[in-house]
């Protein structure tokens, strides 16, 4: 039965949407009996993020980082953001807002997917996914990535890494916790969060998850002069921020229903008075059943209702800009997106190593304007598009290597059609493993993309295409090297060119490319848990137009090198300590429209302290206590690309202490 669950997946799909473009794709299930699969083979913990079926990390038809509940505690993680700056190739940059780069290349216009508990936190409109400060982490079981391509499994918005963030599940005892944080830095309160889930499994089967957040803070406690106006930026009164979340679970049997629930508010400092909300609601039902022994089938329907950024306050053209009135062109996001989809999934295992899948998709989006007159550039205030996807994967495995084949074909609107394959060999010895991955990735242009592409010209795909190489020992438990190289060509680069303060245009901007090394090692023993990472990159393919202009090998607003260590020591049963330090070399930004003048910024440090006590006071209270940038550095998120936002930069926070008190109840 375990195997027959093991192989679970395949997909034959069936929607329809309301909302926006990116190319959706065939989201595997979070089932039962999936989530009771042994998380361990020959020791390891097992993933499924990279395929469709569960495999170890080592096996995994992919390069993969997973990180569990208690790697989150021991980095002292705050938010998300957190999270992915200890992973090797991601950073943090700038565009307008604190956003994700990838391997030296600028990743939150729909070239990163965010999945948390299957629902595809991206918006629709272009594929953003903000994180910053924005979900809780309390809850998380664990987050498996995938530094590299996931459109074959994925679809669209998957073309440089895949975030799956799986969040608790009950096991046969009740589980319940609270937990509240506040961090301050010289410039007064930074953060305010409060967290908090419960976790049942009742006797008549029934299983229950529920999670709750709120959380305040600041994008940064700094002032500077910059932003829009070229002026004094009182960040500690004008970057405040807020998000709200509800995610509640619901499992009996075959049946899963889960329904998530975002609220994000955000000051724009660089914008005057602006304020920014976005909010989402996403819904979905599945049912799973075995037609076969050997034959699995997962069906899926969901609805996902999104107001991607809504904007208010807005402020007065600056006096630079000619013209008089509203910066009006921000409230081109001030939409409401609907999305309807159905999915069917089939995974047959004919011979004992041997597991086929295919499946495919169908879906329609629906995006209109509210609140405001403002329009499409076809005068439209609504749109609608629709997808058809389809695949299939071959995956067999041998003693002397495991090979795993498949394509996916996807159709979007009257955009041209996109093939993307991927091929993966594998295999994980005693102590020794390696990968050989060629994979194709895409990102078809979304309903912003198309829309506001420029007059007379037709937007086409991005085209992704990497190739990976991975090795690795393992000595038990104890230790575990890793050591990868990649080579990344994006064809076709979709981005959002700002014509001034007032209009922006989206297009195909020629073709970027980046190549690299990276490499991770952890050591437990006893009382100590060492976790080093270090990743390199260098532009490749320089871009032809001008929207990333870079210096010979590196990319704005990114650093080529960064490395990460993280020691944890159990000083007694119930207390430890924990030091997080990253490094990130030098950086730089266009710092003029025309490139007049390139300003540098130099290596970062990133030192913080976390000290945990558990049972604190009282049974099953744990006291946090933490010290975030410890040196109190000024680092700055720098914009990755170059047009009228590149000009904007921002400083990130101060010295922050943070006090934080956690509760659990078990039954």
């Amino acid at each position: 039965m375990k195997k027959i669950f093991t192989t679970l997946l395949l997909t034959f799909s069936i929607c329809s949407v309301w909302a926006q473009t990116d190319t959706l794709t065939l989201y595997k299930p979070n089932f039962d009996e999936l989530e009771q699969l042994e998380r361990t083979q020959k020791g390891e913990a097992s993933v499924s993020v990279a395929g469709f079926t569960s495999t170890t990390v080592r096996e995994s038809a992919g390069i993969v980082t997973l990180i569990t509940s208690e790697d989150i505690q021991k980095m002292g993680a705050r938010d998300l953001t957190d999270i992915l700056r200890f992973v090797p190739g991601f950073d943090m940059a700038l565009d307008v807002n604190p956003v994700l780069t990838v391997r030296g290349n600028g990743a939150n216009e729909g070239k990163i997917l965010l999945l948390i508990d299957g629902q595809v936190i991206n918006d629709i409109s272009v594929g953003y996914c903000m994180i910053f400060q924005r979900f809780p982490i309390q809850n998380i079981d664990r987050v498996e990535i995938i530094r590299g391509a996931g459109s074959a499994i994925y679809g669209g918005q998957a073309g440089l890494a895949v975030i799956n963030v799986l969040t608790k599940r009950a096991n046969n005892t009740q589980d319940i916790s609270f937990s509240t944080s506040v961090g301050a830095t010289g410039n007064g309160l930074h953060r305010a969060v409060a967290e908090g889930y419960a976790l049942t499994k009742f006797k008549n089967g029934v299983e229950i998850d529920l999670s709750a957040s709120y959380n305040h803070g600041k994008q940064t406690d700094r002032n500077y002069f910059g932003g829009l106006q070229y002026a004094y930026v009182n960040n500690a009164k004008s970057s405040s921020l807020a998000s709200n979340n509800f995610n509640v679970g619901v499992r009996y049997k075959k049946i899963q229903v889960r329904f998530v629930q975002n609220r994000y508010f955000l000051e724009n400092p660089h914008f005057g008075s602006s304020k920014t909300t976005i909010s989402g609601n996403f819904l979905t039902v599945g049912y799973a059943f075995n037609l076969l022994p050997t034959l699995s089938i997962y069906t899926k329907a969901s609805f996902k209702q999104q107001v991607p950024y809504y904007f208010t306050d807005i402020p007065d053209l600056p006096p630079s800009v000619a013209g008089t009135g509203k910066l009006t062109s921000i409230q081109a996001g001030n939409l409401l997106e609907n999305r309807l989809l159905g999915n069917v999934y089939a995974v047959y295992k004919p011979l004992e190593n041997l597991t086929l899948s295919v499946g495919g998709e169908f879906f329609h989006d629906r995006s209109a304007y509210f609140a405001t007159d403002y329009r499409f550039r076809d005068s439209s205030q609504v749109t609608t598009f629709n997808n058809i996807g389809a695949f299939a994967e071959a995956s067999f495995r041998s003693k002397i290597v495991n090979i795993t084949a498949g394509a996916r074909l996807d159709k979007y609107g009257d955009i041209q059609p996109v093939i993307v394959p991927r091929v993966a060999l594998t295999r994980a010895f005693e102590k020794l493993h390696f990968k050989a991955l060629y994979t194709e990735a895409f990102k078809a242009p979304s309903i912003h993309n198309i829309k506001f592409s420029p007059v007379g010209t037709t937007i086409v795909p991005e085209r992704f295409r990497l190739i990976e190489f991975e090795t690795g020992f393992r000595l038990g438990d104890k230790l575990q090297l890793n050591a990868n190289v990649y080579d990344i060509f994006i064809k076709n680069f979709i981005t959002r060119r700002d014509l001034g303060s007032s209009s922006f245009e989206f297009v195909n901007a020629g073709n970027v490319g980046t190549q690299g090394i990276e490499g991770e090692a952890r050591y437990r023993a006893g009382k100590f848990d060492v976790q080093f990472g270090y990743s390199f990159y260098r532009v490749s393919t320089q871009n032809v137009l001008s929207e990333i202009k870079t210096l010979p090998t590196i990319a704005p607003g990114i650093p080529a090198q960064k490395a990460t260590l993280r020691i944890s020591a159990d000083i007694t049963q119930d207390f430890q300590a924990n030091v997080v330090l990253m490094h990130l070399t030098n950086k730089f930004r266009n710092s003029d429209i025309n490139l007049a003048r390139i300003d540098n910024f130099p290596n970062e440090q990133h030192l913080s302290l976390n000290l945990q006590y558990k049972n604190f006071a009282v049974r099953n209270l744990t006291l946090i206590f933490g010290c975030y940038n410890a040196l109190d550095q000024r680092h700055w998120l720098l914009s990755w690309k170059r047009d009228f936002s590149a000009e904007l930069f921002m400083p990130s926070q101060g010295r922050e202490f943070l006090l934080k008190l956690i509760y659990n109840v078990r039954g």
